[in-house]
């Protein structure tokens, strides 16, 4: 006769949790935006907020504490608000791990060329820099939004630069972009596309080519707090990055997001950003298979600073409680395919 059983949803893993020292600081940022000011972004409506969730869960399975995951939705996601969290986020301790998750549009903006942080590649190959789509940005060029509100990749990596800078070599810096700066989002198609074909740029601009690399920053440059960045993409500068279906629930998710949540349940032990970056492209491929998402930055630094901050999805179930003689409580939820109410064999 089958069981009944009552799972706790994954953030509840405290008596897996207790078992660990925590040996470093553990920060987080979340910004998901749906529902942008201007109605053109709208069209069709992502579902961005849906992976808040499922991203938070997964922080907190492996340590994070909810009073240290900064959350950030649509009207409180303005650019002023992100970079402020940004600046927190580099007020953390040396040995810190620190991560940021972006959910939203990304779009593709005039080259401005901004070198006042020489550690950092600023000038675009193709004369356009990538930005993420913040609450406030107007996704056409106008007299009254001249991209102000944009979030440049120049203006990012500047914060990037001082984040890893002060949690220094024994620190862990992972940004989840669950974007894309350009792809056709066409209308008719099944789902919503994060990202558009639709160029910010001046009236008259013409774009100066260059033979930069893309990127946030040169992996040969030497310097040592890049030692402890990764940057995991959703889909290539050039692809669309399409929304996926959260098998479980139903809910129309991030592809990036969902994938992150699946490879952290996954996680029995340490491993670098080279096989957890594998994991995830299997995820989203798995799903969608021309899409290709990207991964920058020290692929060899252990997943959220590995040892001791890493805590194992043990497949061991302990019984917390029998509630009868059919149903019991334990330690498990979402991130691992169980759901209040779920009957085993």
């Amino acid at each position: 006769m089958p069981f009944k059983f009552s799972g706790l949803l994954a953030f509840f893993l405290f008596l897996t949790v207790t078992g660990y020292s925590q040996a470093s600081q553990k920060l987080a940022l979340i910004v998901a935006i749906d529902n942008y000011a201007d109605p053109a972004w709208n069209k069709p409506r992502l579902h961005s907020l849906n992976d808040t969730p499922l991203v938070k869960s997964a922080l907190i399975s492996q340590g994070f504490l909810e009073k240290d995951i900064t959350v950030l939705t649509n009207e409180k996601a303005t650019k002023a608000g992100i970079l402020s969290a940004l600046d927190k986020l580099a007020n953390a301790k040396p040995g810190a791990v620190v991560v940021f998750h972006f959910s939203g549009h990304g779009q593709q903006i005039f080259d401005i060329d901004d070198r006042r942080n020489s550690l950092i590649k600023v000038d675009e190959e193709d004369g356009y820099d990538e930005a993420l789509v913040t609450y406030h940005s107007a996704l056409r060029y106008s007299a009254t939004d001249t991209g102000q509100h944009h979030l440049r990749d120049d203006e990012l990596a500047a914060k990037y630069a001082a984040i890893t800078k002060r949690i220094g070599p024994a620190g862990s810096f992972l940004v989840l972009l669950d974007a894309c700066h350009s792809g056709n989002a066409a209308k008719g198609l099944p789902r919503s596309s994060r990202g558009t074909s639709s160029i910010f740029q001046r009236p008259g601009y013409k774009p100066i080519q260059s033979s930069a690399e893309k990127g946030y920053f040169s992996e040969s440059s030497g310097q040592p707090f890049f030692s402890n960045f990764v940057i995991i993409s959703a889909s290539g500068s050039e692809q669309r990055n399409d929304e996926t279906v959260n098998k479980e629930t139903g809910q129309t998710v991030g592809a990036l997001a969902y994938a992150f949540s699946k490879a952290i349940a996954n996680l029995k032990s340490e491993v670098n950003y080279h096989v957890f970056f594998e994991w995830i492209k299997y995820v989203i491929q798995s799903d969608n298979s021309i899409q290709n998402p990207q991964v920058e930055g020290n692929r060899n630094l252990m997943v959220l600073g590995g040892g001791k901050n890493i805590i194992p999805m043990m497949d061991e179930l302990i019984i917390v409680k029998w509630k009868n003689a059919k149903t019991v409580s334990f330690p498990r939820g979402q991130l691992h395919d169980i759901y209040e109410n779920a009957s085993f064999a």
